[in-house]
């Protein structure tokens, strides 16, 4: 965690500053940079962000390149923390946003709805969900896909397990995309 800044503190500066960091395969901070927050607290953060590690996200068996948001709270009286409550979002470039499958570890895979087979509809629904830190599959959203294919999708989804992703030895949630092919 941060080292709150003295000089922060005596001027009576509190509040949160989002970061958005790579990580590289093997679980180094490659690239860090400040979204949002006061600076003298940014350069706290980015200084204590730097120096973790992180458990390898693997993707096909191969560990990944992975980015996200993280939040640090700053609370005069208080050490600073990780804000709960914030999920992590994944860097669209990972997968296309798509939480890798073999990271899942209980897949149920979607009823091809008859109306939309007799219709010969076919394509992706778009999920935005969190992945909480138990690996559920909560809040999913559509963002976009045919209606005949999303009520077929949503229940598939609600019902997929992952491994945890795990920041700095603790399991946290993921904001992320979940994208279903629908083919014929």
């Amino acid at each position: 965690m941060p080292e709150y800044p003295v000089a922060a503190q005596k001027a009576g500066i509190q509040g949160e500053v989002l970061l958005f960091a790579v990580v590289s395969p093997s679980g180094n901070v490659d690239h860090l940079k400040v979204i949002e927050g006061n600076p003298l607290l940014a350069e706290a953060a980015t200084r204590a962000v730097r120096g973790w590690k992180f458990s390898p996200l693997m993707v096909h068996n191969a560990p990944a390149e992975v980015g996200g948001t993280v939040v640090l709270s700053f609370r005069l009286g208080k050490k600073p923390s990780v804000t709960d409550g914030k999920p992590l979002r994944l860097r669209e470039a990972l997968c296309g946003g798509v939480m890798p499958g073999s990271h899942r570890k209980h897949d149920v895979q979607p009823v091809y709805p008859e109306t939309a087979r007799i219709a010969h509809i076919q394509g992706e629904v778009v999920l935005r969900a969190i992945i909480d830190k138990n690996g559920n599959v909560t809040g999913a959203r559509v963002v976009s896909g045919h209606p005949l294919l999303i009520n077929a999708t949503m229940n598939a989804v609600k019902q997929w397990v992952y491994q945890p992703f795990v920041i700095n030895g603790k399991p946290v949630a993921v904001d992320t995309v979940i994208t279903v092919s629908f083919h014929m």
